[in-house]
């Protein structure tokens, strides 16, 4: 017993060692890896980081964030350093696996424009890059179009020129995209309409922006202020512009992508599919997993009262007043039986009663039938005489029993 004790124990400590060993090792490429980053950001932050061990435990100009271990989340806030390479940089941050949200703001350097390598970060959920001088004049990359994971992409006053990029419509993600306060101009991308998921857009202060935004299924809060855009009728968001007239809806379709040029045409809300996918998509694949995983009874019966409301807009109220309803329905029916059956036992006790009284002396005579049960009972009278059409009524006449009329 106690060498198998032993054996275990040592297997067991063996397992836990060997388990630590290899968080400390997951932790060490992490930290070696934004190390490498930041040694590529200047001498003065080089240095301030050469020499820490564990970077989730260290803060320094930036936060850093980690979860199992594992970096997570990287801030560089008021970062001055006009010698910092931020495209050799964000090819080191590219193998932090775990990493999904990143801000990069406030910052001064000679980095001409969004790194290319900003492609590679392809675990990104969170992108924010706002006041950053050293992407003045310069254009959006096409390499952000490789995060396909983004619900939040925030690109505020860099000071970025040229169009709105196509592939900005293709991540379907996003549910926030703030562009406001650079110098975009042109016209807002036709794929905008396959943004079925954004809820926050922010174009404000990019005065040579022009057109009509497309009509977006589940936008919450705008601003499109100072810019020259217009809204499409049924728009749910039209903050501080003017309604397209026509002209405007033929120049944009003539500029942005549409499969509509020249024309006053353009792409409307599908209601019934943005129903399917927003309000019964959920319940289908919830219905679906508990179906899959052999749940019935009462978990799916609430999952399909709940869709059924969504579907019928039936309010809990309405539901109460039904139910409320039925049972009364059910308790009435049930009463009027109850006294039907009462009423039906009454009827069938006065019949016996009726019965009772009612005095039968008639049986059959010995021989026929079922004979007669009391041999001592005299047989009964014998029926009248049928009636004679040519005498009138014979029933007056007094004839003695057992003599044949004359």
């Amino acid at each position: 017993m106690t060498l198998l004790w032993k054996k275990h124990s040592n297997l067991l400590f063996t397992s836990l060692l060997l388990f630590g060993i290899n968080i400390l090792m997951v932790l060490a490429d992490d930290c070696s890896y934004f190390l490498k980053a930041t040694s590529y950001m200047g001498d003065e932050i080089r240095k301030k980081y050469e020499n820490v061990v564990n970077c989730c435990e260290y803060i320094f100009g930036s936060k850093i964030s980690c979860k199992d271990n594992r970096i997570n989340k990287i801030e560089f806030l008021n970062y001055d350093d006009k010698n910092a390479d931020w495209n050799s940089a964000f090819e080191q941050l590219s193998n932090l696996e775990k990493l999904n949200k990143m801000e990069i703001s406030k910052t001064i350097s000679t980095s001409k424009g969004i790194p290319s390598s900003i492609g590679r970060l392809k675990n990104l959920n969170t992108l924010i890059l706002n006041d950053n001088k050293g992407f003045i004049d310069t254009e959006i990359p096409n390499e952000l179009g490789n995060l396909k994971k983004l619900n939040t992409l925030e690109l505020k006053n860099n000071g970025l020129k040229g169009s709105i990029p196509d592939f900005l419509g293709k991540l379907t993600n996003l549910e926030t995209l703030n562009l406001s306060d650079n110098k975009l101009s042109g016209t807002i991308p036709f794929d905008f309409k396959d943004l079925h998921h954004i809820k926050y857009l922010y174009l404000t202060g990019n005065p040579e922006l022009t057109g009509y935004v497309p009509l977006l299924p589940m936008i919450i809060k705008c601003n499109y202020s100072l810019t020259k855009l217009c809204y499409l009728p049924n728009e749910k968001c039209s903050t501080n512009i003017n309604s397209c007239t026509p002209e405007q809806v033929r120049d944009t379709n003539s500029n942005n992508g549409s499969p509509y040029p020249g024309t006053d045409k353009y792409e409307k809300i599908n209601k019934f599919k943005q129903f399917l996918l927003y309000k019964l998509r959920p319940y289908l694949i919830y219905l679906g997993i508990l179906f899959s995983i052999g749940f019935t009874g009462k978990l799916i019966q609430l999952t399909l009262k709940k869709l059924f409301k969504k579907v019928f807009g039936i309010s809990n109220n309405e539901t109460d007043v039904s139910t409320d309803s039925e049972t009364d329905v059910n308790s009435n029916s049930k009463n009027n039986n109850n006294n039907n059956n009462n009423n039906n036992n009454n009827n069938n006790n006065n019949c016996n009663n009726i019965t009772n009284n009612f005095n039968f002396n008639y049986a059959p005579p010995m021989g026929f039938g079922s004979g007669n049960p009391n041999p001592q009972q005299p047989p009964p009278p014998p029926p009248p005489p049928p009636q004679n059409p040519n005498h009138g009524d014979i029933s007056d006449l007094k004839i003695p029993i057992g003599m044949p009329p004359h």
